[in-house]
């Protein structure tokens, strides 16, 4: 355990050091902004004087972010053990002051403070854009309100609880990945590859598709928790996931983490050094 937690120190001491990685956080948030606030034109000039315009700019936004933030925290997860194996930190790491099974369990638990800025920074930089775009409050067309405010929190935070899981299974997925790989280019290559595949066929698995964790990864198909609040966010009643899907998004995550962390354990133990 004592590994393990100096492992998590020292990767988020550097993390927190690496000027390309603080330019990539404020890019992300940047173009989330800029999504939020692009949809925002476009739907004041679709309805004019509708009240509570910002929600549907703003999840916009928000679910551009994390389809970005996700990619990325795959990139780093698979360039994380089979760079250290290139760089031979893996080598100086076990022979001073954690095992093989401790940097693997260090290196997953960073995915959690990673993955959490990467939604408080998608967060951030869509909820400035909605606010530009007409504010927040019910949604009110015509007169008539077809979402009440407090609703669509709900809704909101729903969203984000629902991508945590599969977007640390993708962190888990990219370890995975990297303790198979010969080198950082090719671990990245791979997991990026096999996301985009699992992400473009998935459909082809017909009634077992829901047991696939990219069904519930941000992405530009599929039915994740942060694709649908952008419906929910523009008032359509028919968008958001029945509370099974949403249990299986979490469920199968979870137990697909797990699995690959274990399997990267196992492989990292027997890499030759």
């Amino acid at each position: 355990m004592k590994g393990v937690l100096t492992v998590l120190r020292a990767e988020t001491y550097r993390m927190t050091r690496t000027r390309s990685l603080w330019v990539a956080w404020i890019l992300l948030g940047l173009l989330t902004y800029l999504v939020a606030s692009l949809a925002g034109e476009e739907m004041v000039g679709a309805h004019g004087g509708t009240e509570g315009l910002g929600w549907g700019p703003m999840a916009k936004g928000l679910h551009s972010g994390l389809v970005i933030g996700t990619l990325g925290l795959a990139f780093l997860a698979a360039r994380s053990l089979a760079g250290d194996a290139d760089a031979w930190i893996l080598r100086l790491t076990v022979t001073r002051s954690a095992s093989r099974l401790e940097l693997v369990y260090g290196r997953f638990l960073l995915g959690f403070p990673l993955v959490l800025s990467v939604i408080g920074m998608s967060l951030l930089g869509a909820w400035l854009g909605g606010l530009g775009a007409g504010g927040y409050g019910d949604i009110v067309i015509d007169n008539f309100p077809i979402a009440y405010g407090e609703d669509l929190v709900d809704e909101g935070r729903r969203a984000v609880l629902g991508i945590f899981a599969p977007m640390i299974c993708v962190w888990a997925f990219g370890l995975f990945v990297s303790s198979l790989s010969p080198g950082a280019t090719p671990a990245v290559a791979v997991t990026l590859a096999a996301l985009l595949a699992l992400d473009l066929f998935k459909s082809l698995l017909g009634d077992y598709e829901p047991l696939v964790f990219t069904t519930y990864v941000p992405a530009l198909t599929g039915t994740s928790a942060s694709g649908e609040f952008v419906g929910i966010a523009q008032g359509f009643s028919d968008s958001g996931l029945l509370d099974k899907e949403y249990r299986m998004g979490i469920d199968y995550s979870i137990r697909t983490a797990l699995v690959c962390v274990a399997l990267a354990a196992w492989r990292t133990v027997r890499r030759p050094l």
